[in-house]
């Protein structure tokens, strides 16, 4: 039925070391806890790689669109303002930075390196309607977006949305924020690096989601010409996993009369009230050695007296569970943590009627 049709999921969207369930109330029988799976990432987040570079890219004069060598597309509904090499497409999406002129690429060094790491287009744009788009060659989760808007130091924007995929992940106060950021950006006509909050105070635009393509919209020129510096997208190409917090079902620890273990992984599992004692059952690290009674194969045959799925949950000393006991997961050190799976089920003649769920001391119930 639901323990095995329809675990928890409980969002966490936050680099955390902690997880913990706390005031646990018991509803009938005996107080325990089956499952605690901890979903998400080691590794931090990084920019994804567009493949397009500095030394060789594409979108030039006249054109509406680009693809990388890894697939990627930069493209627009105008097209590239034709001054030779200058004005790229693929300048939004190579990793070039105007606070760095090191970055930039030298195709077109007639005005310096800072004017190589923007796209601008052609004349009489960005009245309203006009779009720039970063299109990804798969769907991936993407955290958040960084936003360099600043290209030259005689233009600005004052309006544009943000799009991830279909759903408008655009700041509130948007408009007035980019009106602060262009003010707050100086610098030397011809154009050298700008100096304020362009090289401060990047845009980060929170997506949280799987997504394939990042889409400004609504492109409003402030004044000068239309353009855009750089759009990067940070996150993960690989999905979310289970964190393995290294108990096993062959090995683990927190038996009768314990109240915590600590993995070889440096993981630790614990409470505050003792693991009940009954032989070589209901040990703490079957909270996070990923038993499952839904699956008997999953699950330690330690004790084999009462089958296999006796061996897959914690059970605490009698008494327990009258609402200020506490089951916590400690990792040995803070992860990015999408979701946590959790499977309260322990045994059919016990419940649970209450707790919350706390990732550091953030409550995520």
């Amino acid at each position: 039925g639901t323990a095995c049709e329809d675990k928890f999921r409980v969002d966490v969207k936050a680099k955390v070391r902690r997880i913990r369930l706390v005031e646990l109330t018991l509803g009938k029988g005996y107080c325990g806890f089956g499952e605690i799976s901890l979903v998400g990432h080691a590794s931090p987040w990084h920019p994804m790689i567009s493949g397009a570079l500095p030394s060789a890219g594409g979108g030039a004069a006249g054109s509406m669109g680009y693809t990388s060598p890894s697939g990627w597309t930069i493209s627009s509904d105008v097209q590239t303002y034709n001054n030779g090499n200058l004005y790229w497409l693929s300048n939004v999406i190579d990793g070039s930075d105007p606070c760095q002129p090191s970055t930039c690429s030298e195709r077109d060094t007639r005005h310096g390196p800072t004017a190589n790491a923007y796209w601008l287009a052609a004349t009489g744009s960005c009245a309203g309607s006009s779009w720039l788009e970063v299109k990804m060659d798969a769907a991936r989760y993407i955290d958040h977006v960084v936003l360099q808007p600043f290209y030259r130091l005689d233009s600005t924007l004052k309006h544009f949305r943000v799009l991830a995929d279909d759903a408008d992940v655009t700041p509130a106060g948007f408009d007035d924020q980019l009106a602060t950021y262009f003010a707050g950006t100086s610098g030397e006509w011809p154009p050298a690096s700008p100096v304020g909050t362009a090289c401060e105070d990047k845009f980060r635009v929170d997506v949280k989601a799987k997504v394939r393509r990042i889409r400004l919209v609504e492109l409003t020129l402030g004044k000068g010409y239309c353009g855009f510096g750089e759009i990067s997208l940070v996150g993960h190409a690989s999905p979310w996993h289970p964190m393995i917090s290294g108990a096993l079902p062959s090995a683990g620890g927190g038996a009768a009369g314990s109240m915590g273990y600590t993995s070889p992984s440096g993981w630790t599992i614990s409470s505050d009230v003792q693991t009940y004692n009954n032989g070589n059952l209901y040990w703490l690290s079957n909270v996070i050695d990923g038993s499952d009674p839904c699956q008997p194969s999953t699950c330690s045959e330690r004790d084999t007296r009462h089958g296999p799925t006796a061996n897959a949950y914690w059970l605490a000393a009698t008494g327990s569970c009258a609402g200020s006991s506490w089951l916590e997961v400690k990792m040995d050190a803070a992860r990015y943590i999408d979701h946590v799976v959790l499977q309260p089920f322990y045994r059919l003649d016990s419940t649970l009627k209450h707790f919350r769920v706390l990732a550091d001391d953030a409550d995520v119930t």
